[in-house]
């Protein structure tokens, strides 16, 4: 896969990140929520072999990459990174825990993918550069991480629990009233304020019951968050234009939740529709 460059270069200089993972939601859910913290996200790829070649045209200041579970086609990835020419900063991570690797670690900086973020980006380059290992992500004010975190969760899981019951009233009182929402593809764009947002949603409950939603992975900024999950639902009518049937579906969908005032102010969705559609052809 080819990798997505980003064609908005920051204005001022910000930290330059290039993205390895395998899977492609979870490096939409990586690239979004560094690109809302000014990290210039300047690639993102799944083919390790064309890492090198990107790394040396694009000069990033770190290259974060995937490990898998074996973690081996990672390691031997960032072991050559590090043998480049003014080599970057090479940021381990993965969706296991970072004692799941042990030695194998090289001394390379870790982060967890659940704190992946720019401030965890900026103590691995930091610790690297002073020649020390970063052996934690959680070194910078954990009580209050878990506190922002405590009320992000708070306000994606009522968000959920509204759309399950289909309680419209109860959607649109966890957005501010300027709040923006978008859907990628879309026609016409973002949607702004509670009337288009309850309009949205009017037609989205007409065509879809949804059951819950799957959490598989949720990543946190300081107002914002990601979350990748599974959207279990039953097509009543013709979601995304297509006849449903009354199939049940199960998709994956990627959310972008930005906060302010204690409440969601943008909400951004990307939805597998090509398994959508697969699902209700069958």
């Amino acid at each position: 896969m080819r990798p997505e460059r980003s064609g908005q270069p920051s204005a001022s200089p910000s930290l330059r990140v290039l993205l390895i993972d395998d899977h492609e939601v979870t490096r939409a859910a990586c690239r979004a929520l560094l690109r809302t913290e000014g990290v210039n996200v300047v690639a993102d790829l799944s083919v390790r072999e064309e890492a090198l070649a990107l790394a040396h045209e694009l000069r990033p200041d770190a290259v974060v990459v995937d490990l898998c579970p074996e973690g081996e086609h990672g390691l031997a990835l960032a072991r050559r990174l590090r043998g480049l020419g003014g080599a970057p900063t090479v940021v381990l991570t993965s969706s296991a825990a970072r004692n799941r690797f042990g030695a194998q670690l090289d001394r390379f900086p870790f982060v967890a993918k659940a704190d992946l973020c720019t401030a965890r980006l900026h103590d691995a380059i930091h610790a690297t550069t002073e020649g020390g290992t970063m052996h934690t992500s959680t070194s910078r004010n954990p009580v209050g991480a878990v506190m922002a975190r405590q009320q992000i969760d708070t306000l994606i899981e009522a968000h959920y629990r509204a759309e399950v019951k289909g309680d419209l009233q109860a959607i649109v009182d966890g957005f501010t009233p300027d709040a923006a929402h978008d859907v990628a593809g879309r026609p016409g764009g973002p949607i702004h304020g509670g009337d288009g947002i309850a309009m949205f949603y009017r037609g989205l409950l007409a065509e879809l019951r949804i059951e819950r939603f799957e959490t598989v992975h949720r990543r946190y900024g300081r107002d914002h968050a990601t979350d990748e999950s599974i959207l279990h639902a039953t097509a009543i009518g013709r979601p995304f234009g297509v006849d449903g049937h009354g199939r049940r579906i199960a998709v994956r969908i990627l959310h972008v939740f930005d906060f302010a005032e204690g409440l969601i102010s943008r909400e951004s969705a990307w939805l597998d529709l090509a398994s959508l559609h697969e699902q209700l052809a069958a």
